[in-house]
């Protein structure tokens, strides 16, 4: 049993234990490649990778333009998650604060319980030793009172360094997805303005 609770209260920390935590390895791409800047464009379309070809071009960066809004959408989703984890750890940490005054006063609680909608229970609730914490898949555990609140803490501590590192990575992609947006709108511009060129060069052979 002890190495059982052993094994819980490290998922607990670490936060596998919850759906909404962010596990190993789930931080989307946080080395996003840094997107260069199209400065001159003649230069940039005259690479040989590149040869001139804008529509190949503006494919290849519609390509990682796609892929970097999946990843923005992603983080953006996982964010969300936490904050609404940090939240319900918050919750918990409050109420477990009441359970220990309440402790050390030796005084009930009185609350109120939901049975079904609009339909509430009242009851009076003893002063307790220990608390139940949901571990996730169905499966809560007993804790000491401190014991819990230090898990509790923990919890959310790792919560939120995962919430800052996901801020970053949506920051940084979504820099990259500007440059990109900025990139495609000079490549296609620099395009007409060729294909113009070309047209008027076409005009005057014919007429000469």
């Amino acid at each position: 049993m002890s190495e059982l609770k052993d094994k819980l209260d490290e998922s607990l920390a670490s936060g596998d234990g919850q759906p909404n935590s962010i596990k190993k390895g789930q931080l989307m791409n946080t080395q996003i490649a840094t997107v260069e800047f199209v400065e001159d464009v003649d230069a940039f379309m005259g690479r040989p990778e590149n040869g001139s070809e804008a529509q190949i071009v503006l494919k290849r960066m519609e390509e990682t333009y796609s892929r970097m809004k999946i990843i923005e959408a992603n983080n953006v989703g996982t964010k969300r998650r936490l904050k609404n984890q940090i939240q319900e750890l918050d919750k918990s940490l409050e109420m477990l604060e009441v359970l220990k005054k309440r402790k050390s006063e030796s005084k009930e609680i009185t609350n109120h319980f939901r049975l079904a909608d609009h339909v509430y229970i009242k009851a009076r609730i003893p002063p307790v030793e220990k608390i139940g914490l949901w571990l996730g898949a169905k499966v809560m555990l007993e804790y000491d009172l401190d014991e819990g609140e230090e898990l509790l803490v923990s919890k959310k501590a790792k919560a939120e360094s995962n919430l800052k590192a996901t801020q970053d990575i949506i920051d940084n992609v979504r820099e990259q997805i500007t440059v990109t947006e900025v990139n495609m709108a000079r490549i296609y511009n620099w395009d007409v303005k060729r294909r113009q060129a070309e047209k008027e060069k076409g005009k005057g052979g014919s007429g000469s």
